[in-house]
């Protein structure tokens, strides 16, 4: 049977039967918002350098809506930051579980009045409270805070996790609701990638999925290729009756001949397997694929199951059937079949090419050339590879680490002796590669960076000072008895901004820093006197590069 085309080796029942363990034990979670059930962007969805950790949750494009508790609880952390969730807050629920609200535009005042006495005693803006139980206590349903569009957030939106108590992972938040959907996920294309070179996987070819009135096909059902070790990935989405965006697909089952091989599901994403992503994605064939073959490192509670690291090896020139069952949260489910074989088998490719250094994934790596020391710490990085190394420093002030596209879990260490040329300039020392700017650590002449990311690495350094624009031009407002507020514009071109001061009568004040519109906004409190007001406004780079504006107004 295996050696023969099998077009009929799976029934249509055993097709419909969800295949993983949905929570069926919805919990007594509100919704946090008075809104229909509009998600926008889903758990797992695919972001730079991480999984979305939980459900983005429409406000229509507008700000200030009521927040509410998802259950009663206390709250146990608050966080104030100019980027990431913004205003965010955290409330602990007797059910082991914490929920997060994200980008808010203010908390309701018995929150806001005790982050406010934590900011003003460090004089700083960001700001972070763990409260002991019972110092905040909310009831389910109770406002907690107004939705914003505050820290990291591309618009007007709630941001809602929830999280294990304990280990603090964030868990799908669709598992605590239950929601009126019967729209199957769809796929788009089926990825083909030649694994043969086990150091470097390689994308062979796409073929497109088309959907029909009987269910999802192929765009060709038999197909010959010139790999015999391959995986396979899918690209496709997922819809609610709500509408909403095309979201990440919850589940993926991968089988071969009737054999079970690969499954994942979005669920249980830690927060330090977030790189993972950089593995598991990617942009090929004009088409965003997501992975159904693993690396030497991969998340255990994110993949259920794997055989061989879902290396297929195709052995014969037989027809193989490959039958892919996409799933979502509610338990819709769709399938589709096709047929694979290969010209001839061939078996495993050696990579061995012209290298300094071969780093193993599951080894700490020490490696210097030429006075250049880069350490890579055990799972480091996702597969073993080849690393060539070129240390330029004395003449064109570059470092070389290539391949540049290899993905790192976590930070490799990279340091060296500065060289003397840099040395009168050391204290405004940059690395730039690419779009990012790192402000190395110095210690006596040596200069020591971590880095997530392989490449061209230029030294240079940052003789500029911060801009700083008022948004309104400081001849119109000589009286701000009207005015509410005051706001700046600030900008470094290199380092970036590090800190910010606002100082009104030589008394520090608050001042909310939005990093991704680089704003500045202080709101006038009720106990700014009267009269004429010193303004002193103070902004440092990461260098420590400063910039200061005075100027009077009268209230």
């Amino acid at each position: 049977m295996r050696n023969s085309l099998m077009r009929n080796c799976f029934t249509i029942p055993l097709l419909l039967i969800p295949f993983l363990n949905y929570s069926q034990n919805k919990t007594e979670f509100v919704w946090p918002l008075d809104s229909p059930h509009n998600v926008t962007a889903n758990y797992g969805e695919l972001r730079p350098n991480h999984f979305h950790a939980g459900l983005d949750l429409s406000t229509s494009g507008r700000v200030n809506l009521p927040v509410y508790a998802a259950d009663k609880g206390y709250v146990s952390r608050i966080k104030v930051s100019a980027s990431g969730y913004g205003h965010g807050l955290y409330i602990t629920h007797p059910n082991g579980k914490v929920t997060l609200y994200g980008h808010l535009n203010a908390y309701s005042p018995k929150i806001d009045s005790l982050i406010k006495i934590e900011q003003y005693a460090k004089e700083s803006f960001e700001a972070e409270l763990y409260l002991k139980p019972g110092l905040i206590t909310v009831k389910q349903h109770e406002i907690i805070g107004k939705s914003g569009n505050t820290g990291s957030s591309t618009g007007p939106h709630l941001h809602f996790e929830v999280r294990d108590e304990i280990s603090e992972t964030p868990l799908n938040p669709l598992h605590f609701y239950k929601f009126n959907d019967n729209i199957k996920p769809t796929l788009q294309a089926i990825g083909i990638y030649n694994l043969s070179d086990t150091l470097s996987p390689k994308f062979y070819k796409s073929i497109k999925v088309l959907q029909r009135s009987n269910g999802l096909v192929t765009e060709t059902n038999s197909i010959t290729i010139n790999q015999s070790i391959i995986g396979l990935a899918i690209a496709g989405f997922d819809k609610s009756n709500n509408g909403g965006s095309m979201n990440n697909i919850y589940s993926v089952r991968l089988l071969v001949d009737g054999k079970d091989i690969y499954s994942h599901q979005l669920q249980s994403l830690h927060f330090d397997e977030s790189r993972y992503i950089n593995q598991f994605c990617e942009f090929a064939g004009g088409f965003q694929f997501q992975k159904c073959f693993l690396s030497e490192l991969a998340p255990g509670d994110f993949v259920m199951n794997s055989s061989n690291k879902t290396r297929i090896i195709l052995r014969d020139t037989n027809y193989h059937a490959i039958q892919i069952i996409i799933s979502d949260e509610n338990g819709n489910t769709n399938h589709v079949e096709l047929h694979l074989r290969t010209k001839s088998y061939s078996y495993y490719k050696s990579s061995i090419n012209a290298s300094d250094v071969m780093v193993i994934s599951k080894k700490d790596m020490v490696f210097v050339k030429n006075n250049l020391i880069i350490q890579i710490p055990q799972y480091t990085i996702f597969n073993s590879t080849q690393l060539i190394v070129e240390n330029t420093l004395e003449t064109t002030g570059k470092i070389i680490i290539l391949p540049s596209n290899i993905n790192l879990r976590t930070s490799a260490s990279v340091s060296f002796l500065l060289p003397q040329k840099y040395l009168p300039q050391k204290e405004k020392l940059i690395l730039v590669s690419g779009g990012n700017v790192i402000v190395p650590v110095q210690r006596n002449d040596s200069v020591i960076f971590n880095t997530k990311n392989f490449g061209w690495f230029q030294l240079s350094y940052d003789p500029e000072a911060p801009l700083i624009n008022c948004t309104t031009p400081l001849s119109k407002l000589k009286n701000v008895y009207k005015q509410k507020s005051i706001s700046f514009i600030l900008k470094d071109k290199l380092s970036g901004i590090s800190t910010y001061r606002l100082y009104i009568n030589n008394v520090w004040v608050l001042a909310e820093f939005d990093a991704k519109n680089s704003l500045l906004t202080y709101q006038f409190e009720s106990k700014i006197p009267a009269g004429l007001l010193k303004m002193h406004l103070v902004v440092k780079d990461k260098v420590g590069n400063q910039s200061t504006l005075d100027f009077n107004l009268r209230r």
